[in-house]
């Protein structure tokens, strides 16, 4: 969540908001928090970890990765927000030019459009890129809007329900769309 630009809008514009954020650890090449006073903000708690490495909130028990992994110390059972619930969610996920990162990381990292693609799994997706801030990077914005089909499916009426498109098991993995 660091530098916390976004939180500080959020705090901003909903004083009474709670804030739970996961951001890099700046000994690792994470930015600095530059939230004002939120040491002292009991409705802030910020978690200093990599996010990559939660390996059973990813699917994975920790338990599970192989010995002879290179990051093996680093894995973490940590389920930070498990039966949480939220009604905002940042992702920020850019590898900075300061980051370190391991050899297996450069050919495993996930290609954005498969990202892209989890995100409309579950929300109405829209992809957007600051012309001025973000012209020479090569980086955007995802903003995912509502539940889309899954709270059709669990909170609609039957009429709703019977719109709904859906997909075949086949497709679901290999198929994006045009």
């Amino acid at each position: 969540m660091a530098p916390g630009g976004f939180t500080l809008a959020v705090l901003k514009r909903h004083p009474k908001a709670t804030v739970r954020g996961i951001t890099l650890p700046p000994e690792i090449g994470g930015l600095e928090v530059t939230l004002p006073s939120w040491r002292r903000n009991e409705k802030v708690h910020i978690e200093f970890l990599d996010v990559t490495m939660l390996a059973d909130e990813m699917g994975a028990p920790a338990i599970s990765i192989p010995v002879t992994h290179a990051d093996l110390a680093n894995f973490s059972s940590h389920r930070p927000f498990l039966g949480k619930e939220f009604d905002l969610v940042f992702c920020g996920a850019a590898v900075l030019r300061t980051h370190s990162r391991a050899a297996y990381r450069e050919s495993q990292a996930w290609n954005n459009v498969e990202l892209i693609n989890a995100f409309t799994r579950f929300s109405n997706v829209y992809l957007f890129k600051p012309k001025q801030k973000h012209a020479t990077r090569s980086s955007f914005y995802l903003v995912a809007t509502k539940k889309g089909q899954w709270e059709i499916a669990t909170f609609g009426t039957d009429d709703a329900l019977k719109a709904c498109l859906y997909a075949s098991e086949d497709c679901v993995l290999t198929d994006f769309g045009s």
